[in-house]
């Protein structure tokens, strides 16, 4: 109903105002789907169908996207694949507030049912990360990373954040190595100023729009860590493997890089800077999957006989039960 409520908003004025309250509030909220779908509005399309039309948009682009990542982070068809499906439908259990149940940001499949903003977001992040990887080897500055970039930042200011982070954390881990291009500072000083731009807009809406500031107070919910850790347990142990040796190029370094950064914006999100700290992790079984499928590589598991068997059906046993669970009530 909220996403309702701005693109009816967006088809009259571009920007949407607070239609939850009685009193009139500014209309100074810009997102760029919404923008879209109003304008769709505004020729004649029922808001709900003009929000709908987002989800074939958002499911495609993740799918790409993560395909392209996994695609230049693993050799070989089978790793690949077996990569691509833990990325997109790994899904564990786990205690959420008292109950047994899916933690649903941790699982890109549940998103898909009616977070499309949010998984969106994760496919701009993880394009924009492909496409930096490739104009850093090209020794180019491309504008392509920064406008993913802030696009993700627009629809869910988390995926901007975490694109921050990690850039700078593996620029630095990169030049510490003495891996140097002639690139120079210029692809990711760019990349990170114009990713921040809109971090800087929802900085200022939500100290200078009530609504937006009452939002964010209401949104300072906990969500114990223990409680992630333990839905991602299953994923997460194989990936230290893939932590053993030394990583070599900017897409390897990212993905080692990816489950601190998404740490610190969850700790950084818990305090009065942000809010709802869980969306830090909203794609976080993208760099687990990598991790743990590079890593199995690299363990006995690799000489056993009939692995691509035993390995299918681990993946089986890692993605169908929460895909049948994941199902809106």
């Amino acid at each position: 109903m909220q996403y309702l409520a701005w693109i009816r908003e967006a088809a009259r004025h571009v920007l949407a105002s607070n239609l939850f309250v009685l009193r009139p509030t500014p209309g100074d909220y810009f997102q760029p789907a919404i923008a879209i779908s109003g304008g769709l509005s505004a020729l004649g399309m029922a808001p709900w169908l003009s929000l709908l039309l987002w989800k074939p948009v958002a499911v495609g682009a993740i799918f790409f996207a993560v395909r392209a990542y996994t695609r230049r982070s693993l050799t070989g068809l089978w790793q690949r694949r077996a990569a691509l499906l833990l990325a997109l439908f790994f899904g564990s259990f786990s205690f959420v507030y008292g109950s047994f149940g899916l933690v649903g940001d941790l699982f890109l499949g549940f998103q898909a049912w009616g977070y499309t903003f949010g998984l969106l977001a994760v496919a701009a992040l993880v394009a924009a990360l492909v496409s930096y990887d490739r104009a850093r080897i090209a020794g180019s500055l491309r504008l392509t990373p920064a406008l993913l970039g802030a696009l993700a930042g627009l629809l869910h200011p988390w995926q901007g954040e975490m694109l921050i982070v990690i850039l700078l954390a593996t620029e630095l881990a990169i030049r510490r190595r003495g891996e140097r291009r002639r690139l120079s500072l210029s692809l990711p000083a760019v990349t990170v100023i114009v990713t921040a731009t809109p971090l800087s807009y929802y900085f200022v809406l939500g100290h200078a729009d009530l609504s937006w500031s009452l939002a964010r107070e209401a949104s300072k919910h906990s969500f114990a860590l223990w409680t992630i850790a333990l839905a991602v347990a299953p994923l997460a142990l194989p990936a230290v493997f893939g932590y053993r040796g030394r990583s070599r190029g900017f897409l390897q370094t990212t993905t080692r890089i990816w489950p601190a950064a998404a740490l610190l914006v969850y700790l950084v999100s818990a305090t009065g800077i942000s809010a709802t700290p869980l969306h830090a992790f909203d794609g976080i079984t993208i760099p687990l999957a990598v991790l743990a499928v590079h890593g199995v590589q690299h363990t006995r598991f690799a000489r056993l006989r009939r692995r691509r068997l035993l390995a299918s059906l681990a993946v089986a046993a890692a993605t169908i039960p929460a895909s049948r669970t994941a199902r809106p009530r």
